[in-house]
């Protein structure tokens, strides 16, 4: 089983290395704009609450059973987020099976950049942010699910979205420091940092954190769509 691990961890590893240079050569980067689609990621709840406190209670449940359990305020209420989808009929699918479950959107506005050095880099990471990372996470909950893979292999792959994270957290933030960076490029720049930074956070959590495997990867997802939801706004 050891070996057939890192045989496993070796093919993510390049797996992983071919979806990076996908991204960077899917970017415009000759062109006058660089454009990030839109994208829409589907939230399955476990629960509706009236209050913070209930909300918590219904969290820790649901983490308990291998769900998400983030709480997430909704007008007036508060939901628990069982799990995370990209398309809606995975979500529905699962949704139909859980008492009382609805779908909640998070919709990543389409972006679009004057193309440059600085542009580029956001580019990168507002791609990773808008459909490889999320892809991983998806793959990994549904595959330790079925057992395809095993929980070392999983925690390997989570590290690898940590250490793209934190390699591309040191780049934004030094090119934030040069002093030929305008303010306009300071301003996207702080945004794809901010993301970049919650994102190494949640990855290490995702990775070795408390509670199972499973649970804690689905709880990165929620995590990272409800912060890079945000972002985008900041970056239309």
């Amino acid at each position: 089983m050891f070996r057939f691990d890192r045989i496993l961890a070796f093919i993510v590893f390049v797996s992983f290395a071919v979806a990076i240079v996908c991204i960077l050569l899917s970017l415009s980067t000759g062109a006058a704009n660089i454009v990030i689609k839109k994208r829409t990621l589907y939230i399955v709840t476990y629960a509706s609450c009236a209050s913070e406190s209930e909300a918590k209670l219904r969290s820790e449940e649901c983490f308990a059973r291998g769900g998400a359990g983030n709480i997430v305020p909704d007008g007036n209420e508060f939901y628990v987020a069982a799990s995370g989808y990209a398309s809606l009929e995975s979500a529905a699918s699962v949704a139909e099976k859980l008492v009382g479950a609805r779908i909640k959107e998070i919709t990543f506005e389409q972006l679009k950049f004057v193309s440059s050095s600085v542009s580029e880099l956001v580019a990168e990471v507002m791609s990773l942010c808008y459909g490889t990372f999320f892809d991983e996470l998806s793959s990994c909950a549904e595959e330790l699910d079925k057992r395809e893979i095993s929980e070392a292999v999983a925690a390997e792959r989570c590290k690898l979205c940590y250490s793209e994270s934190a390699r591309l957290l040191r780049l934004t933030s030094a090119q934030t420091a040069l002093s030929t960076t305008s303010q306009e490029e300071i301003r996207i720049l702080t945004a794809a940092s901010e993301l970049l930074s919650e994102a190494v956070v949640i990855f290490k959590g995702a990775e070795s954190g408390d509670g199972a495997l499973a649970a804690r990867i689905r709880r990165a997802f929620i995590a990272l769509a409800l912060k890079t939801g945000d972002i985008s706004k900041d970056l239309k």
